[in-house]
C-alpha cells in the first residue's frame, strides 16, 4: 500500500503539474492524499490484528467443541446428503448396532441393518430439505434403543447425535407395566381387565360368540391375614395367581391390547378357551374366558380352578387348605358392558359364599335382587348402632340337677327400622366381612355390663352373663382392655361375665392365645369353649389352653334318638370333658328326651327353648327375680368321671 501511494505521487507530479494554477494548492492536495493513505494503512493494520485475533478465537472454539463431542455420552456423525460418514466420535457408550469399527468414509447402508439406515436416509432428505431439527428412535437387534437427533449444518450435510435411551425406555415400560398391572402378583390390574373385556365383548358382538367373566373370592382370607399375618396372606395371593396361571391357556392379550403390550402370562396349556386372569383387589380375582362355545365349557373351567386352588399349601410351615367362591356371568345373557358383567359375576360370587362356599355359581336374575338387599343391610348395619337398633337378649343356661338358673348366654338381635328383626346368621358374617364385628362386639360387652349394673342397682343378684366373643375380636389387641374398661365403667368385677370361643379362634395362633385366655382369667371371666366337636376337637389343646368348660354343638344335641343311639358323640364330650376338669353345657335342648339323656350321661349345664327362650331385658329381669330351683334330680346314669370343675357360672 505504501508503495503504491508514492507511484500515484508520482503520476501527478509528472502528468499532471500543468494542471495546477499555484503550487501551494497542489501541495495542499498531495498532503490530503497521503494522509488519507496513512490512515487507510493504520485501519487495514487494526483490521489484520482483528481478524489474526478472530481466527486464533475460531481454532479455540473448535478446538473446545471437538473436546465437548468428545465428552458427550453420544454417538457423533457428520454426514453427507447420500449418507456418507464424513466425521465420526463413538462416545462413551456402547453402541453395537455399527457393523464397522472405522465407519469413517463408509455409506451408512454399508455399517448398519437396512432397516435403520433407511431411517437415517429419510431424516437426512427431511433435514436438508425444511432446514430445521429432525428427531426419531431406533431400536437394533439387541433391543436397545436409541435417540437421534439430526440437524443441518453446511450446505449438503448434517449432524446426527445417537443416544443409548433404553435405561430410559425399560423405567418408562416399568412404570407403564406398574400402571396396569398388580405389584404383588404381577397379574392385570382393573384398569387393564376392564380395557380387555371391553375389546373381548366387541370381538364377541362382532363374532356373534360368547364371553364370560368370572369372580373369585379367597373364602375367609381376612382370618388368615389376622392370624398368620399379612405376609403370609400375600405368599396366599401369589400361590392363587401361580395357580391361576397354570390351570388356564392363559392370553398374553398382545394381540389387541393398546394400553400395555408387555406380556405378563405364559400359555401353559392348551385345555379352554383363552382366559385373562386380573386381580381387582384384595382377595378377588377375575378372569375373561373369550371364545366360548357353551356354557358348559365355563362350567368344566370352574370345577377345575376350584379343584385345583384346592389344594393345599404351605404357610409359614404350616399345610393348610385354602378355598375360593366363583361367581359367572355370561355375555350377552347376563350383560352387555363391563359393568353389567363383573356386578352380576359379583352378585353371582356372593351367592356361591351363601352357599357354603367353596363353590361356583351361574347368575341369575334373582342375584340382583339379594345382591341389593345385601347392600342395603350392610348400609343400614353402618348405623344400627348410632339409630339403637341393636338389642341384646338373654337365653337361661340351668344347672341339669335341679332346673336352677345358673348364666345367660348374652344374644345379639338386630331390629331393622324397616325391615324387622334381622336373624344373626344373614348380619354377623356381614359385620365380620366388612369389619363391623369389632365395634358392635365393644358395644356387646359394654351393653351387657351396663344391663348387670342396672339390675344388681334394682337389687337382683344376677347371674354370670357369657358373651360371644368373635374371632377377629379374640385376635384383636383391644379385647381384654375393652372388657377391662366395661367393668370399670359399671362397677363390676370380672365374676360377673364369661366369654365364649369357638374352636377355631384360639388355635391359630396358641401362644398368644394362651396368653389372652389367661389374662380373662385373672380378671375372674370365665371362658367357655362354644360350639364344641364342629371344629379341631384336639385333647392337646384342651389340656394346654386354660378354660373352663366346654358346649356341646347343637348339631350332636339334635342326634340323640332313643331309636337310633345317636347319643353316643355327646355322652362321649361329657366324659372328655369331665376327665379334663372341665364343666360341660349342652345347648339346643328342645324336648324331654335330649335333657333326659343329658341327665342320664351326667352333663352339667343345659340351655334350649324347652328350658328357656331368649329373653329381653325386661324378662329377664324376671327371671331372675322368680327363679324357684326344682326339686334335685340326681343322674340316672352315673358319669364316667366325677367333673373337678364347677358347672359354668
Amino acid at each position: 500500500m505504501h508503495d503504491f501511494h508514492h507511484i500515484l505521487l508520482k503520476q501527478i507530479q509528472e502528468h499532471r503539474v500543468y494542471a495546477w494554477p499555484e503550487l501551494s494548492r497542489r501541495r495542499a492536495f498531495l498532503h490530503a492524499i497521503s494522509q488519507a493513505y496513512r490512515e487507510y494503512e493504520s485501519e487495514l493494520g487494526a483490521l489484520r490484528k482483528s481478524l489474526d485475533a478472530s481466527s486464533n478465537e475460531l481454532v479455540e472454539a473448535n478446538t473446545e467443541m471437538r473436546a465437548i463431542f468428545k465428552a458427550l455420552p453420544d454417538q457423533f456423525f457428520y454426514l453427507d446428503a447420500q449418507g456418507r460418514i464424513l466425521d465420526y466420535h463413538p462416545g462413551n457408550r456402547r453402541h453395537d448396532y455399527l457393523g464397522h469399527e472405522s465407519p469413517i468414509a463408509h455409506c451408512f447402508y454399508d455399517v448398519v441393518h437396512p432397516e435403520i439406515a433407511q431411517q437415517f436416509s429419510q431424516a437426512i432428505a427431511k433435514v436438508l430439505a425444511t432446514r430445521d431439527l429432525c428427531c426419531f428412535e431406533f431400536c437394533d437387534s439387541d433391543e436397545r434403543f436409541h435417540e437421534v437427533r439430526m440437524f443441518p449444518v453446511m450446505q449438503g450435510q448434517v449432524v446426527a447425535l445417537v443416544r443409548d435411551i433404553s435405561e430410559q425406555k425399560h423405567s418408562e415400560q416399568r412404570i407403564s407395566h406398574l400402571a396396569y398391572h398388580d405389584a404383588l402378583t404381577g397379574l392385570p390390574n382393573r384398569l387393564l381387565f376392564k380395557d380387555r373385556l371391553e375389546v373381548c365383548i366387541s370381538l364377541a358382538k362382532r363374532h356373534e360368540t360368547m364371553t364370560a367373566v368370572l369372580f373369585l373370592d379367597v373364602d375367609r382370607f381376612k382370618h388368615i391375614n389376622d392370624t398368620l399375618g399379612h405376609s403370609a396372606g400375600d405368599h396366599l395371593l401369589v400361590t392363587i395367581a401361580r395357580r391361576l396361571r397354570q390351570a388356564l391357556r392363559v392370553n398374553d392379550g398382545n394381540a389387541y391390547d393398546d394400553v400395555a403390550s408387555e406380556p405378563t402370562e405364559a400359555r401353559t396349556t392348551d385345555e379352554g378357551p383363552p382366559a385373562t386372569i386380573a386381580r381387582m383387589g384384595g382377595d378377588e380375582f377375575t378372569i375373561i374366558l373369550s371364545e366360548v362355545k357353551d356354557v358348559q365349557a365355563v362350567v368344566r373351567i370352574a370345577q377345575r380352578l376350584l379343584r385345583v386352588l384346592g389344594e393345599p399349601l404351605t404357610l409359614r410351615g404350616e399345610e393348610m387348605f385354602a378355598t375360593v367362591s366363583i361367581g359367572i356371568a355370561i355375555y350377552p345373557v347376563d350383560g352387555a358392558d363391563f359393568e353389567t358383567l363383573v356386578k352380576n359375576a359379583d352378585a353371582a360370587m356372593y351367592h356361591a359364599k351363601d352357599r357354603g362356599r367353596n363353590n361356583y355359581q351361574l347368575y341369575t336374575e334373582s342375584m340382583n335382587a339379594a345382591a341389593v338387599e345385601r347392600l342395603m343391610l350392610e348400609n343400614g348395619l353402618h348405623r344400627a348402632i348410632e339409630r339403637e337398633e341393636l338389642e341384646i337378649h338373654y337365653q337361661p343356661q340351668k344347672l341339669i340337677t335341679n332346673e336352677r338358673l345358673c348364666a345367660f348366654e348374652a344374644l345379639l338381635r338386630w331390629k331393622h327400622g324397616e325391615m324387622g328383626f334381622i336373624p344373626p346368621t344373614v348380619f354377623v358374617p356381614l359385620a365380620e366381612e366388612s369389619d363391623l364385628i369389632l365395634k358392635i362386639g365393644r358395644w356387646v360387652i359394654g351393653e351387657v355390663c351396663r344391663q348387670i349394673r342396672a339390675w344388681k342397682d334394682a337389687g337382683l343378684d344376677p347371674c354370670r352373663v357369657y358373651v360371644n366373643v368373635s374371632g377377629q375380636q379374640f385376635e384383636s389387641t383391644s379385647l381384654v382392655a375393652d372388657i377391662q374398661d366395661a367393668l370399670s365403667r359399671h362397677g363390676l368385677t370380672g365374676s360377673a361375665l364369661g366369654v365364649e370361643l369357638t374352636e377355631t379362634s384360639i388355635v391359630a395362633q396358641p401362644d398368644r392365645a394362651v396368653r389372652m385366655l389367661e389374662s380373662l382369667r385373672t380378671l375372674g371371666i370365665k371362658v367357655a369353649i362354644d360350639d364344641f366337636g364342629t371344629g379341631y376337637s384336639s385333647l392337646s389343646y384342651l389340656q394346654d389352653f386354660p378354660i373352663d368348660s366346654l358346649k356341646i354343638d347343637q348339631s350332636f344335641v339334635r342326634a340323640i334318638s332313643s331309636t337310633t343311639g345317636n347319643g353316643n358323640l355327646a355322652r362321649a364330650i361329657v366324659a372328655m370333658g369331665h376327665s379334663l376338669g372341665l364343666a360341660v353345657i349342652a345347648e339346643g335342648v328342645e324336648n324331654e328326651e335330649q335333657l333326659a339323656f343329658l341327665r342320664r350321661a351326667g352333663c352339667d349345664s343345659v340351655q334350649g327353648y324347652l328350658l328357656g327362650t331368649p329373653l329381653p331385658p325386661s324378662d329377664a329381669r324376671s327371671a331372675l327375680g322368680s327363679d324357684t330351683p326344682k326339686p334335685s334330680l340326681a343322674p340316672l346314669e352315673t358319669p364316667a368321671t366325677t367333673p373337678i370343675g364347677t358347672p359354668a357360672g
